[in-house]
């Protein structure tokens, strides 16, 4: 599923795409939509391989070809997703295509950056 949210780590409204949801089902496990691979975070050739290129035909929400960001796990609960969903049904945007979910899917399970008890947490280990 993807989303618009507020993000607090961006400081701005962000795309993301929830990757899990833990055993208890309070908290989610998501990823970042970004414009462009920052590479002042992603500063080697191995974490910009991270970044999984998606097209802007593919998803009408998006005005450009973007990057899921596979090099960082973060977490949201339950609740809040709940909230937008029924408070504001056009942070909904969709769901990724199949090809996408499993090029996404690996690159988690790939990722040096995020440690094993996540990954485990949310299905990638």
């Amino acid at each position: 599923m993807i989303f618009h949210i507020f993000s607090e780590e961006a400081g701005h409204n962000k795309f993301i795409v929830i990757v899990g949801i833990s055993k208890d089902q309070f908290l989610m496990g998501y990823v970042f939509i970004n414009s462009i691979i920052n590479t002042k975070i992603s500063n080697t050739p191995e974490l910009q391989k991270l970044h999984l290129r998606i097209r802007a035909a593919d998803y009408p929400f998006l005005d450009y070809d973007s990057y899921i960001g596979c090099n960082g796990l973060f977490e949201i609960s339950y609740q809040t997703i709940e909230d937008i969903v029924s408070d504001k049904a056009n942070d909904y945007k969709g769901v990724l295509s199949e090809q996408d979910l499993v090029a996404m899917q690996a690159l988690i399970k790939d990722a040096p950056g995020i440690t094993n008890k996540l990954k485990k947490k949310y299905g990638y280990k």
